[in-house]
């Protein structure tokens, strides 16, 4: 026979609205040992939050518990819950040696799906059905919590071992205002906050259906006389000198240059965009299958090769990758989908990066906008783009935050390898 689960909801004494909600949740499932626990209260939400937690945990370790369930009362089940779903996840969660599981979150920034029930997940908001297992119980009663932290985010950073349920049993319900974030107290904006996370969810398993389990390399391609256009933008001849060296013994680009004679920064956009319409006419006269577009700031990393990149090349074109980002100094949820190269939701300030004929026409009619930088905007056109790793292309200027960067995928590229996805 399954144990119930052992569940404590925090409730505010004073928020009977909301005890009654969450005892209407609990009603007649003998699933659940739920019992409310009253919040620990402070005038600042989240402290309060955190000694609540800090309280059921320290409960939970002195009766042994193998695991606690901390929900808070606004909590509400979605059509995904069953009790046989989520003891099936809280025992996959268990043999994966996870610390927490959570139902349900507003917001994360990366997850890999790892199986048919659970993401890997790293930051995240919004977990307002939490499941902490034993061996995580120290490590919440030990770590310290000042002022301005975020009860989440605290949680998301002191552990790897992490684990979102891929069809969410939880949901927040409206009460038209936020214990914790005043920011959410707009009716509505939660639902949406935590519509928007399952949503993005299911676009990651969509991506990995889409980019994984292939094993085309493009090596079966004749690369030996491949010649790659590329176009660069710079600011001045000193620019392009430095470029000139740059690219110097690469037989495989040729290189068109064009020195700007803008004098703002948004003058430079402007005549940049112009500029990069011109190419893609051009390109597209020449039937071009691809483009290289370089910044006056890109530098080759010595981990550059001109075969590996040609493959890359030959792989995204098969696969309708409409961007390469070459580098980036900024990324936002990215996965490992290929033998060094990651899809990625968002990712800013690429130095050197291919563009194939398949986006031509979306930039063509896209309006210039002086609010956002051009390179940036080439990303927001399309959710087919990748990034090679390690980067091959970074701006020197800025080594620290590619530096920065390239660690984080590094960390994400070991959970994948760790779960057997590449």
């Amino acid at each position: 026979m399954i144990q119930p689960i052992p569940t404590r909801v925090i409730n505010l004494k004073h928020r009977v609205d909301r005890k009654e909600h969450i005892e209407s949740q609990f009603l007649n499932k003998q699933e659940f040992a739920m019992e409310l626990i009253e919040a620990s209260e402070h005038s600042i939400g989240a402290v309060g939050l955190w000694l609540s937690i800090k309280r059921v945990v320290a409960c939970a370790k002195d009766e042994g518990l193998s695991y606690v369930l901390i929900c808070e009362d606004d909590h509400e089940f979605t059509g995904n819950y069953s009790p046989e779903y989520l003891n099936c996840c809280i025992e996959e969660c268990a043999n994966r040696d996870g610390d927490i599981l959570l139902g349900a979150v507003s917001w994360f920034d990366n997850a890999i799906p790892v199986s048919d029930s659970l993401f890997w997940i790293d930051k995240f908001t919004g977990a307002q059905f939490l499941i902490i297992y034993e061996r995580f119980y120290e490590v919440i009663l030990h770590a310290p919590f000042e002022v301005g932290d975020d009860a989440d985010l605290k949680i998301a950073a002191l552990t790897r071992e992490k684990y979102l349920i891929s069809a969410p049993v939880s949901k927040q319900a409206e009460f038209g205002y936020s214990d914790i974030t005043p920011g959410n107290g707009e009716f509505g904006r939660v639902s949406k906050l935590f519509e928007a996370s399952t949503d993005w969810m299911n676009i990651l398993i969509k991506v990995v259906k889409d980019f994984q389990g292939d094993n085309d390399s493009g090596q079966d391609v004749d690369i030996s006389d491949v010649l790659i256009p590329v176009y660069a933008f710079v600011s001045s001849v000193e620019e392009k000198a430095r470029l000139v060296i740059e690219f110097e013994n690469r037989s495989e680009f040729e290189l068109f240059y064009q020195v700007s004679k803008s004098v703002t920064e948004l003058q430079r956009r402007f005549e940049f965009w112009n500029w990069l319409r011109d190419i893609i006419l051009l390109s597209k006269e020449n039937q071009d299958d691809l483009i290289v577009i370089c910044t006056e700031k890109h530098s080759f990393t010595p981990g550059y090769s001109r075969n590996q990149l040609l493959q890359q090349i030959i792989w995204a074109h098969r696969r309708g990758v409409d961007l390469m980002m070459l580098g980036c100094k900024h990324f936002f949820r990215a996965i490992p989908v290929g033998e060094s190269l990651f899809w990625l939701s968002d990712g800013k300030s690429a130095p050197l990066f291919i563009l194939y004929k398949s986006i031509f026409e979306k930039i063509l009619k896209e309006s210039f906008d002086q609010n956002v930088d051009p390179v940036d905007l080439l990303g927001e056109l399309t959710s087919r783009k990748i990034l090679v790793f390690p980067f091959t292309s970074i701006d020197e200027t800025d080594f620290r935050e590619f530096e920065n960067a390239g660690k984080n995928l590094k960390r994400l590229l070991d959970v994948a390898t760790r779960f057997g996805l590449v």
